[in-house]
């Protein structure tokens, strides 16, 4: 049954009413992002620093077929689309309704539009196909997570069935070349569910490690590389050291890191 205040939390058509009355009085905004200029809802959020959209983008020049896990707004949807292979394929996964709505709004007023060259699947992405498994929701927030401990200021707890990457590579016929993964915490279930799309195509992975008071960011971290080790993943930070062991957790408020994980036996893009 819902508390008091997830009654007062779940105001859809209120919030849908908001945002509509705000994008005409603001309508849409550009950013910049890696260099280049965008048109964006009024939603997205500035970036002051942009290393980590940096070596997305790098790693997505020239693939064929990318994904982006925890797509948000659909902000790196955008820095990866426009470096990818013209004829590829960008495939967002979101959990919030709200954020596949608008990355939608994302993708068409920057001239992607959804079902051709860039696509969104609202969906759970776990480690075991047809588990359900909570989600805070938090409209358009980008720190909603599948993960309870996390520092999401959802205050809305909903129950979403989970699908796997390897069920959806499966599924639609994909071979991932990059997989840029930032699910708030839920990043070793991600992983745990895209094993056999890691032995059989081996993707470059970008992936955003939170910690969490009682999980510190570094404990997140070893586990990730215990688990990519297990596929021959060298994993390192972005100035290509090996990812610390000892990173700092202030134990007050969600902590992250960003990894680069690469397989030697990864084949090149084409260029």
């Amino acid at each position: 049954m819902e508390t008091e205040t997830e009654r007062r939390s779940w105001q859809s058509p209120l919030h849908q009413t908001l945002r509509s009355i705000k994008k005409l009085c603001l309508g849409g905004r550009r950013i910049q992002l890696c260099d280049n200029w965008y048109q964006v809802p009024y939603e997205a959020r500035d970036r002051e620093q942009q290393d980590d959209y940096k070596h997305i983008e790098s790693l997505a020049k020239n693939a064929r077929c990318v994904f982006d896990i925890g797509a948000n707004v659909g902000l790196t949807s955008l820095v990866m689309s426009r470096v990818m292979q013209p004829d590829g394929t960008l495939v967002a996964f979101e959990a919030s309704e709200a954020c596949c709505l608008v990355w939608r709004e994302t993708m068409h007023a920057n001239g992607y539009a959804d079902g051709r060259q860039a696509k969104v699947i609202n969906a759970l992405i776990g480690s075991q196909l047809g588990q359900v498994a909570p989600f805070n929701w938090d409209f358009v927030a980008g720190n909603a997570s599948a993960v309870s401990g996390s520092k999401s200021s959802s205050r809305l707890t909903l129950h979403k069935a989970v699908t796997t990457i390897d069920h959806v590579v499966e599924q639609l016929g994909l071979k991932p070349d990059v997989a840029k993964i930032d699910v708030e915490g839920a990043e070793l279930d991600v992983i745990a569910g895209m094993q056999q799309t890691l032995s059989t195509y081996k993707p470059s992975l970008f992936i955003e490690v939170h910690g969490w008071p009682g999980q510190p960011v570094a404990a997140q971290a070893e586990s990730l590389k215990g688990q990519l080790a297990e596929h021959g993943y060298a994993v390192k930070d972005l100035e290509g050291n090996e990812l610390r062991p000892d990173i700092a957790n202030d134990g007050k408020r969600m902590t992250r890191c960003w990894a680069i994980a690469s397989h030697p036996n990864k084949t090149t893009a084409v260029q």
